[in-house]
């Protein structure tokens, strides 16, 4: 009875927030074509793609909104096509199966802890990378070493920015960094993109 309880207040609360960002929906507003086309295309695209019934299987070990994000990065890592990918923090190890179906080239690391991620000496030889670090874990010193660096042909995803006030003030953190140019709110995480090219841009996504 709790948990069906805890479930229900979980769905409404959801339905809240997909309500208040009702606005955001498919991309609209958002005047920047490829901003728009990864929105439409790889955030809340709903065209099922090839390796859905194979990851299927996961949603009932993971649950429906951790499928749900798993199914995006999956749709992330087909589009980024990372040479590598780094899972950081407790939990996050459950994504890399839709990191890996996504694009088969990508070595995916998996750590519990940033004190155990190490980034290469020379990072333009590492190529893409798909960095995906729990809130918990993105506030310390591989957070600064991530952005020390820059590197535009990185992604940054940090999970949770609306779980505590922590992290919304993380999130923030991130907003206001200049070496950050462009970022999606989906609530259950934020996507941070480093092309020096672009001005700064935030947009909120009704994921």
């Amino acid at each position: 009875m709790k948990r069906n309880g805890h479930e229900l207040a979980t769905r409404l609360w959801r339905r809240m927030v997909w309500l208040y960002r009702w606005r955001h929906c498919r991309g609209f507003g958002i005047q920047s074509p490829s901003d728009y086309r990864f929105v439409c295309y790889v955030v809340n695209e709903h065209w099922p793609y090839y390796a859905y019934s194979d990851l299927k299987p996961f949603e009932e070990s993971v649950g429906t909104r951790w499928h749900r994000l798993g199914l995006f990065f999956f749709r992330l890592s087909n589009y980024w096509h990372p040479q590598s990918a780094v899972l950081c923090g407790r939990g996050m190890h459950v994504f890399r199966p839709y990191l890996s179906m996504g694009c088969r080239r990508t070595s995916v690391t998996v750590s519990e802890s940033a004190d155990d991620i190490s980034l290469p000496s020379d990072c333009r030889t590492c190529g893409p990378v798909i960095w995906i670090v729990s809130a918990s874990e993105a506030s310390g010193a591989l957070l600064e070493r991530i952005l020390g660096l820059s590197v535009p042909e990185w992604v940054l995803v940090v999970v949770g920015i609306h779980r505590s006030r922590g992290s919304v003030r993380l999130w923030k953190r991130l907003l206001g960094d200049p070496r950050v140019r462009i970022t999606f709110d989906l609530y259950d995480a934020g996507v941070v993109f480093f092309d020096k090219s672009r001005a700064k841009q935030n947009y909120t996504v009704n994921f």
